[in-house]
């Protein structure tokens, strides 16, 4: 459902930031919070009579200004599209349903609840708040909180919202039974609030002792309704195939198991031995392994790694983004802190198990900071032209290759001889470091160019394709100035990863490379199309970038800080290297298995018959040796 609105909604979007300036509770009071509902005062504000609602125009810049909104908010109309277009309506209330001007007015109202509420303990998520307070004392615990509450109450009042006691409630946390049984007074006004023990906040459920025993039991019980379906396609002729289960359990099953995955970390281990018995039932049912076949070898032959591992990487990987905030960020400052405090208590905490893991897979200090947007929605740069397809091809490694190379030459010929073609190509030693970039420029006029470098000693084969694109685009501007007229460029690159994200919407997550292409078309008149074409089938622009990149990698290499990619690219090597030092067994069985997972053994596409028999002959594991 769209909406169609009057002439003045926009102007009133593009004057957005001097609203902002201005003591407008009547704007802010149109957001719809959970668990606050607008007073009939408010309401009754913003209608088709004026905005007078006390002296308003003490707070705008202007007496015009303030004219100008108070005429914007009269003889507002829409209109619905819903297959075809309503009759024009008299908005009288409120703003239309998909109206941009209520993101910005609610991002505007959490801001300002922010600041109302002057305690550091708070949290926000999209529209659910939640107010803390830590204390020896119970009862400093509870004055404080009720503070915090009289804030927020003077807030929602000033700008005619009423808080929703009915939706709030309160909970204690605390490893004392004593404190656990206290009975606490807090109150919201002339309300009292009431206790919950069991909160549920972002679908996390929250026990007293912070033990998550309900969590996981929750979690349990859903991932068996999960795999009841697993196991009714195990029994049929189609769809059972090993690959198509797993595939199943991955995307279906699993991100249920790792929901939240770095809180997980304050479970007991037997807590969370139920969610590995729970993966270790889906295993065997992809695998149609007997209960009797080691735990280790089902992880190995289905290539799904230990739920702890991945735990552990989820974790470090989330006390990086964190770390990369930026000095003086809330979250930066607490990973900080924490580092520098004395643990009183054994109890492990996600910050304390992220620390230690931070020393288990040496992590680099020296990190840059998370790309941020630098320029605003209506003036982003243009993305370029991207394009995956080259022809009805299926997986690379189920593909002829000779087929690949005729359809991506087929491609690549459509593209004319007017335009510049470059193939780019980049990668890193293992993934985490050493890397180098490559590119092999085709100009219209015949002659050729090679160009390769080094990226950075710690970095990953994403930025280092990234680093090949920017550069290629450099080479293109500075082609340019020299008198060249290209009507367009042609980027060859064989990630998809970078094609897809050059031809999204957030620009700040690939560098510079998107800038450029806007500034070639903007101001030079070249338009830059990004096209994917499989790598390593024989053609010949894609290998000598391929040597090029490898020659770059041999290069002296500069130091850079760690990006959040970086950073993922090293916790992942380090993962696949502690999985497989713990193969290291006296089971000759684990390391076959092992070598087998790394090469994607055979079983994967065999009918599900004589995967299961195969698989159960190789693991030793048999209904022949059934006693």
């Amino acid at each position: 459902m769209f909406a169609e609105y009057g002439p003045t909604i926009p102007s009133m979007y593009e004057n957005w930031k001097d609203m902002m300036e201005a003591e407008f509770y009547v704007f802010l009071g149109l957001i719809m919070y959970h668990g606050l509902n607008p007073t009939p005062g408010i309401r009754r504000a913003w209608s088709n009579k004026s905005l007078y609602h006390g002296d308003m125009s003490k707070g705008f810049r202007s007496h015009k200004r303030y004219r100008q909104v108070e005429a914007e908010s009269r003889n507002r109309t829409f209109r619905i599209w819903k297959g075809t277009l309503s009759r024009t309506r008299p908005l009288a209330d409120g703003l239309p349903q998909g109206n941009a001007l209520s993101c910005t007015l609610f991002l505007i109202f959490m801001n300002k609840i922010g600041n109302a509420v002057h305690t550091p303990n708070r949290l926000s998520y999209a529209d659910d708040l939640v107010l803390w307070q830590q204390d020896t004392d119970i009862d400093k615990a509870t004055e404080a909180i009720n503070r915090d509450f009289a804030s927020l109450k003077c807030f929602c009042e000033r700008w005619k919202m009423r808080i929703n006691t009915g939706k709030t409630a309160f909970t204690i946390f605390s490893l004392s039974n004593p404190v656990l049984k206290s009975v606490l007074d807090i109150r919201i006004g002339s309300d009292s609030l009431q206790r919950d023990d069991l909160p549920r906040y972002l679908g996390v459920s929250l026990d007293p002792r912070l033990c998550l025993r309900r969590h996981i039991e929750e979690v349990t019980n859903s991932v068996r309704e999960r795999t009841r379906i697993l196991q009714k396609l195990a029994g049929t002729n189609w769809g059972a195939t090993p690959q198509s289960l797993r595939t199943i359990y991955i995307s279906f099953i699993r991100p249920v198991l790792e929901y939240a995955n770095p809180v997980l970390n304050l479970a007991s281990q037997t807590s969370l031995e139920k969610l590995d018995r729970v993966q270790n039932a889906a295993l065997r049912l992809i695998l149609g392994a007997l209960r009797s076949t080691p735990i280790a070898i089902l992880k190995l032959a289905t290539g799904c790694e230990p739920l702890g591992l991945r735990r552990g990487e989820q974790t470090a990987y989330a006390q990086e983004r964190y770390l990369q905030t930026g000095e003086g960020a809330p979250l930066n400052t607490m990973v900080q802190d924490f580092a520098t405090q004395q643990r009183r208590i054994k109890k492990a905490s996600v910050l304390s198990v992220a620390h230690d893991l931070s020393k288990i897979y040496s992590m680099p200090t020296d990190r840059a900071p998370l790309p941020v947007p630098t320029c605003p929605p209506e003036t982003a740069p243009a993305p370029p032209v991207t394009s995956l397809y080259i022809g009805p091809i299926g997986r690379k490694d189920e593909t002829c290759p000779l087929a690949m190379r005729a359809l991506a030459l087929e491609t690549i010929a459509s593209f004319g001889r007017q335009c510049a073609i470059a193939y780019t190509d980049g990668f890193s030693t293992r993934g985490t470091g050493n890397g180098g970039y490559g590119i092999y420029f085709l100009w219209p006029d015949g002659s050729t160019t090679q160009k390769c470098g080094p990226v950075g000693e710690r970095t990953c084969s994403y930025e280092c394709e990234l680093t090949a694109v920017t550069e290629c685009l450099k080479v293109v501007i500075e082609k340019q100035r020299q008198g060249a007229a290209l009507p367009g460029v042609v980027i060859l690159t064989d990630c998809r990863a970078l094609v897809q994200a050059l031809g999204g919407s957030r620009s700040e997550n690939v560098g510079e490379a998107v800038l450029l292409a806007d500034h070639l078309l903007k101001t030079e008149g070249v338009q830059t199309t990004v096209q994917w074409i499989p790598s390593h089938i024989g053609i010949l622009g894609n290998e000598i970038a391929d040597r090029l990149a490898n020659e770059g990698k041999k290069m002296p290499q500069p130091q850079k800080p760690l990006t959040l990619a970086d950073a993922r690219s090293v916790l992942q090597h380090g993962t696949a290297k502690l999985w497989s030092a713990a193969q290291l067994t006296d089971d000759e069985r684990i390391p076959r298995f092992y070598e087998a997972c790394k090469a994607r053994g055979l079983l994967q596409n065999l009918p599900r018959s004589d995967a299961v028999q195969i698989f159960r002959a190789r693991a030793k594991h048999t209904l022949l040796m059934a006693d």
